[in-house]
């Protein structure tokens, strides 16, 4: 700060040397309770009620009084522009001199009419070396009033600004950037909690830049009312998204619904109040704005720590001790603003609670990602498993009632066979006397054959999964897999449309394989309740063979493409579908070393691709 003689006395002619003391500790003040004095009454009839202002400032709190400050400065300096700043900013700010000059400032007035162009109020002084002069600042807020003003030259105010503005350029990057990063997983997760976190820590990063007044300088210069208002419409949202966070983060509905129903009331209130604040801006809203804001700290803490003791969860604990570290540096700007604690910058206590919550939190929505990969996996293993155990014992009664009836089949086509030769020999001693016979005869030929089939095909889809993969032919089992769903298909009122090229054998086991395309056929069948066409297409590649099962049904949400695999997925609702089947087609094609997507059809609906790793020659192309 620049060495300046600062008056402080009951004349104007008596001087003290300031030094680098703050100009508040050379000053009067004069508390003008009803806003009514002018500065001719401060100069002449009220001039002595002016009281010399406590060293190191005064914090009044809230208080709708005007107050002036006097003080007398001489210039010892070779500077020549100095700079008067305000540590709050009043709603209104007026700085006279001894010739009677006034400058005037004030979140009242559009920032672009400022004459320093600074967050806090501030006016510019110029006095020449070895001038000296007198000046009466009146201020008046409806907020905070803090007198606590500084003289410095301009050099060294800009100075310090660069150095407040760097930190609190670290604070708001660190919003901003774990902001954009939990909202890059949402995207791929889909998990509405870090769609809350986003919320929670753009609207609280708004609200606190509502204070600093970087929001009324950067966003908003030109309309003083809103940047009034923003301020409390900003804090309600922001604790209504707080509320939605620590609702969905901590599960509260799961393990208290009265608690959850609580929370969501109270954020639906932080969104009403923000509404309101949007239209008016009166004391009664601000203390309601201040007790909604209380209950709904309290009530966060409370869900926080009922959920680390019940559940035992560590992103509980974590959660809780990120939101106390947000409390107490919350608590204490607010008995910073009251005047309570007047040692510490309330605002950067708050600011570095802010943070550090707001990093806690982030980690903890980092872990969760983990957590749910786990409970994902573990559900995946433990129906891939009921799905085993199912088929090992559908195995076991489709081998007993393929012996059963395989016998009596094996039978009746030896007596089939013997028919026919029967048949054959009185068409040839007779001809034309056996034709309804010979009807009769192809009708049973072609039924056990169909049965014969059908018990072969059982047999191959439930044949071991724990094989390992072998030269298997894909066409084969493509057909295969359409015959078994024939009558299904045709009960639809699917027509197919086959395109199969010559292929080369695949890596796969045949029973599990006819599973996947069984899966796959069904799955279409599903999205066409009221008919339509399947295409299956079959091609070789360089390394591989893909299969396509295409549908015209409605298509896959490109939202949820990346889920349909996902066991218990579908889309299906009420109408039918355990979100299984997918699930399994997808295990089984990996183990064999190949891969399965979803994309669009040419002509809408879904296709799925599955590609296997091709063993042998490959046709030349």
């Amino acid at each position: 700060m620049a060495s300046l003689f600062v008056a402080r006395g009951a004349s104007a002619d008596a001087e003290l040397h300031a030094g680098n003391n703050p100009l508040s500790e050379h000053a009067f003040v004069l508390e003008d309770a009803g806003g009514a004095l002018t500065l001719d009454d401060v100069r002449g009839a009220a001039a002595p009620r002016f009281r010399p202002l406590a060293r190191g400032g005064e914090n009044v709190g809230y208080s709708s009084s005007a107050f002036w400050l006097r003080f007398r400065v001489h210039n010892a300096t070779a500077s020549s522009s100095f700079i008067l700043e305000l540590s709050a900013t009043p709603a209104l700010a007026e700085l006279y001199d001894d010739a009677g000059a006034r400058q005037r400032s004030g979140t009242e007035l559009p920032f672009g009419e400022r004459d320093v162009a600074s967050a806090n109020i501030a006016f510019r002084i110029t006095l020449s070396p070895g001038e000296q002069r007198t000046f009466w600042l009146r201020q008046r807020s409806n907020d905070t009033v803090l007198l606590e003003p500084e003289l410095r030259s301009e050099g060294a105010f800009w100075d310090a600004r660069s150095g407040q503005r760097l930190l609190y350029g670290v604070f708001y990057g660190v919003l901003l950037g774990l902001a954009v990063y939990n909202l890059f997983l949402f995207f791929a997760t889909r998990d509405r909690s870090y769609l809350l976190y986003v919320a929670f820590q753009v609207t609280n990063g708004l609200a606190q830049a509502t204070i600093d007044k970087y929001a009324f300088q950067y966003l908003w210069p030109d309309h003083p009312v809103w940047a009034a208002r923003s301020e409390q419409v900003l804090a309600g949202l922001a604790m209504a998204s707080a509320l939605a966070f620590a609702r969905g983060f901590l599960d509260v509905r799961r393990w208290s619904p009265r608690l959850a129903a609580g929370m969501r009331a109270l954020s639906v209130a932080g969104l009403v109040l923000a509404a309101i604040g949007a239209l008016i801006d009166h004391t009664v809203l601000n203390r309601a704005i201040g007790a909604h804001f209380l209950i709904s700290v309290v009530v966060v803490a409370v869900a926080a720590t009922a959920a680390a003791l019940r559940t035992g969860s560590s992103n509980a604990r974590v959660f809780l001790a990120a939101w106390a570290i947000l409390l107490v540096g919350t608590v204490m700007a607010v008995m910073s603003a009251l005047g309570i604690i007047v040692s510490l910058d309330g605002l950067v206590v708050m600011k570095l609670g802010s943070a550090v919550e707001a990093v806690l939190l982030s980690l903890a929505l980092a872990s969760r990602i983990n957590a749910l990969t786990r409970d994902r996996e573990r559900a995946q293993r433990e129906v891939l498993a009921g799905n085993a155990a199912r088929i090992e014992a559908l195995r076991r009664l489709v081998s007993g009632v393929a012996h059963e009836v395989g016998n009596p089949l094996n039978f009746a086509r030896g007596g089939s066979d013997e028919l026919a030769a029967q048949l054959d020999a009185i068409e040839r001693a007779q001809p034309g006397s056996g034709a309804s016979a010979r009807r009769a005869h192809n009708l049973v030929a072609s039924g056990l054959a169909r049965m014969k089939l059908i018990l072969d095909n059982l047999r191959r889809y439930l044949s071991d999964g724990d094989a390992e993969p072998v030269a298997t032919d894909l066409a084969r089992e493509i057909d295969q897999a359409l015959e078994l769903s024939s009558e299904r298909l045709g009960a639809a009122g699917v027509r197919v449309e086959r395109q199969i090229d010559p292929l080369p054998p695949v890596l796969a086991r045949p029973g599990q394989l006819h599973q996947v395309m069984l899966n796959l056929i069904a799955n279409a069948i599903e999205a066409m309740p009221g008919g339509g066409a399947l295409q299956v297409v079959a091609r070789a590649g360089d390394h591989a063979v893909e299969v396509s099962v295409t549908d015209t049904g409605p298509g896959v949400d490109p939202a949820d493409r990346d889920k349909v695999f996902e066991p218990f997925f579908t889309t299906r609702g009420d109408a039918g579908g355990t979100g299984l089947g997918l699930a399994v087609a997808r295990e089984i094609v990996m183990k064999d070393g190949g891969t399965i997507r979803v994309e669009p059809g040419d002509a809408g609906g879904a296709r799925f691709v599955v590609s296997l790793p091709g063993c042998g020659r490959l046709p030349a192309r």
